[in-house]
């Protein structure tokens, strides 16, 4: 596991990081409910979320991934957003307008 070390005037502290659960998924495993109504309700394929997914998973500079401390990435591309889980569910799904 990775290690931060925090320094303070008096001391060091070395805190293990798991750091497994904060890897992007390697594909889609599934949408929740929600994100199958999503899909529908705002015009996203799941061939979009496969290519939100891919360009973040390729490091693309047009791609936004920011891990949420509720276990899961918000990643946008344009005008979509995917929230997916480490496991690949696919949380939610919006178009901005």
């Amino acid at each position: 596991m990775p290690e931060t070390t925090t320094k303070t005037a008096t001391e060091t502290t070395v805190v293990q990081q798991d750091t497994s659960q904060r890897e992007l998924p390697s594909a889609v495993s599934g949408y929740t409910e929600k994100a199958e109504a999503e899909l529908i309700h705002e015009g996203v394929t799941k061939d979009d979320v496969d290519r939100v997914l891919t360009a973040a998973q390729n490091n693309d500079s047009a791609v936004a991934v920011e891990w949420d401390d509720d276990g899961y990435w918000e990643i946008e591309l344009g005008d979509i957003d995917v929230d997916i889980d480490p496991d690949g569910l696919v949380l939610d799904v919006d178009r901005d307008d």
